[in-house]
């Protein structure tokens, strides 16, 4: 449970600092630019996953 735990935790720090790094280099653009990513995966990839947490964390960034 704590290695879960500790793992969503890396997971979301990854993806808010990606966000920020999206939003700086494509500003408005950068859920768009995110979406693109997200089609080029399968839901069965789990990059797929990761990108779906990178898109959310740009509402916050």
């Amino acid at each position: 449970m704590r290695r879960r735990l500790i793992d969503a935790l890396e997971d979301a720090i990854w993806a808010e600092g990606l966000a920020a790094e999206l939003r700086k280099a494509h500003g408005a653009e950068a859920e768009s630019y995110c979406d693109g990513l997200i089609q080029t995966h399968t839901r069965r990839d789990p990059e797929w996953e990761r990108l779906q947490d990178v898109r959310r964390a740009l509402r916050w960034v």
